[in-house]
């Protein structure tokens, strides 16, 4: 006889609460089943077409949840008790970050970043590139009080932005477990960050860069691809991935345009255009190589830190790290007149606020203001403004800082 909410047993035997009770909630599950603390979990029970799982909490009430078939209400009773039980933090990560780049949320490139910020914060070991397997213990053995102890010893270690991105990313990790049933709650979630992040980074005075751009032409004319590495993330303001990763083909109109089709953001798509004196050792680079080859070879962001510091220390100019370029570079477009939204879409940026918060130098876009406001109001301004109008262009950075006498042609 098939039981009816009346009975006190279902077909299996197992105790069903009567359907009429105020503490019964019935579902149609869907998603993985989550269970909290105290839960206890029974089936599943055939109930018409569907199967149902009775989960008793600690409180005394039940609830039931159906399944299409059994074998769907099995998994996920085994997903909720025992193998749940046994997953791994490593584990976890690694599901996390294939689900972000599956799902198209990041790109390869920052999978690999955050790979290296969730061994950080969970002090997770690696080999060959590859997690090693519970090292970081079980999931579930992630209380609020460890987690903070680990954001603690990462503090002690770390400069207060890589730490404040290692929070930032280990508490949407633990949302996401939530989510997908892995613990009850975040263990992060309540972890507040500590220090005051940096706003921009230790950027070359002009007299630096031009020694810089001076050292880098000489190199670059006895066929040293860095230094045309460094030359174009200084004058055109690409991000670091942007200049590594350009193919021959990006290279356009006779070398005088560079194409940029994947950045960071939609903004970031753009063609930038080529200085006269960096024109030729671009064009060199690209000489017979098939359209896909990489202009610099198969490199990435780090071989170009590292050829930076080489040359900064061969010039004799303060050690700057890659993206303190774009930085100088929206300094001095934005200090010799160049517009906002110039600028902006130059770094590839939607708007200017981002490239004034973060890279341009504190007081330089209130000392362009300035010098307008006197370029209008003072004595003869007018006649000034005149002049300035007709020439109708903006100031592009190559104009302020190469010095022609020190941009050798390169070798044929």
């Amino acid at each position: 006889m098939r039981p009816t909410d009346e009975t006190n047993n279902d077909r299996a035997g197992a105790p069903h609460t009567s359907s009429t009770s105020t503490n019964d909630t019935n579902t149609m599950q869907t998603e993985p089943l989550r269970l909290r603390e105290g839960d206890k979990v029974s089936g599943p029970y055939a109930h018409g077409n569907q199967w149902r799982l009775q989960i008793r909490g600690a409180d005394g009430k039940v609830r039931r949840i159906a399944y299409p078939t059994r074998d769907a209400a099995d998994r996920a009773k085994a997903f909720a008790g025992g193998e749940l039980s046994s997953t791994t933090v490593d584990q976890a990560v690694t599901a996390y970050l294939k689900h972000l780049r599956d799902t198209g949320t990041i790109k390869e490139g920052t999978k690999q970043t955050h790979w290296y910020r969730m061994r950080a914060f969970f002090r997770l070991g690696a080999k060959d590139g590859v997690l090693i397997e519970n090292s970081g213990g079980s999931l579930r053995s992630l209380t609020k009080e460890k987690c903070q102890a680990l954001y603690d010893r990462l503090r002690e270690e770390s400069a207060v932005d890589t730490h404040r991105g290692c929070l930032t990313l280990a508490k949407a990790f633990g949302e996401w477990c939530v989510k997908q049933g892995m613990i009850r709650v975040n263990p992060l979630a309540e972890i507040e960050p500590q220090g005051e992040r940096q706003r921009g980074k230790k950027q070359l005075r002009v007299d630096e860069a031009r020694k810089l751009i001076a050292l880098c032409c000489q190199e670059a004319a006895k066929g040293d691809a860095s230094a045309v590495a460094v030359m174009t993330a200084l004058l055109l303001g690409p991000r670091a991935t942007e200049v590594v990763s350009r193919v021959a083909r990006d290279l356009d109109d006779d070398g005088w345009l560079l194409w940029i089709d994947k950045s960071k953001t939609k903004a970031g798509e753009r063609t930038l255009e080529i200085p006269a004196f960096l024109h030729p050792h671009l064009k060199r680079l690209a000489e017979g190589k098939q359209p896909d080859d990489r202009l610099f070879t198969i490199k990435d962001r780090h071989w170009l830190l590292y050829h930076l510091h080489r040359l900064c220390k061969l010039a004799g100019v303060t050690e700057v790290c890659t993206h303190s370029l774009r930085g100088l570079h929206s300094t001095l477009a934005a200090e010799h007149g160049t517009t906002g939204h110039i600028v902006a879409k130059a770094l590839g940026h939607t708007s200017f606020n981002t490239t004034r918060k973060h890279y341009v130098q504190p007081g330089t876009v209130e000392r362009v203001a300035q010098g307008k406001v006197l370029g209008i109001l003072a004595p003869g301004a007018r006649k000034n403004r005149k002049r300035t109008r007709a020439s109708g262009k903006d100031v592009g950075i190559s104009q302020v800082i190469p010095d022609p006498k020190n941009a050798p042609a390169p070798i044929a």
